[in-house]
């Protein structure tokens, strides 16, 4: 995807840091907004944000993908995604020790 934007900023909300591009938050995949629960994240996905040049790369930007992905499949579920971890933790963990 060409770059659509010049400006990168964060601003503070209630819910939180978002991102901001020409002024305009960043949006999820589902079309929500993306807010990072922190300063901290915000900035470091501000950087990635920075840093794509002509063209978009999604690969190049992890931080952004973790945010955008807990807001749109795990906010609001988590009690039903742990309940489905827990079913397999007595039968699918598995310890060892591995060489170098």
């Amino acid at each position: 995807m060409k770059k659509f934007y010049h400006l990168v900023a964060v601003n503070h909300h209630p819910e939180g840091y978002s991102v901001l591009l020409d002024a305009k938050p960043i949006r999820t995949p589902q079309g929500q907004f993306m807010f990072c629960p922190n300063e901290t994240l915000a900035n470091a996905v501000m950087q990635e944000w920075i840093a794509q040049v002509d063209t978009i790369k999604p690969e190049t930007m992890p931080l952004t993908q973790l945010v955008t992905t807990y807001l749109d499949k795990v906010k609001g579920q988590r009690d039903i995604l742990q309940s489905e971890v827990m079913k397999y933790l007595d039968t699918d963990l598995l310890c060892y020790r591995a060489g170098d």
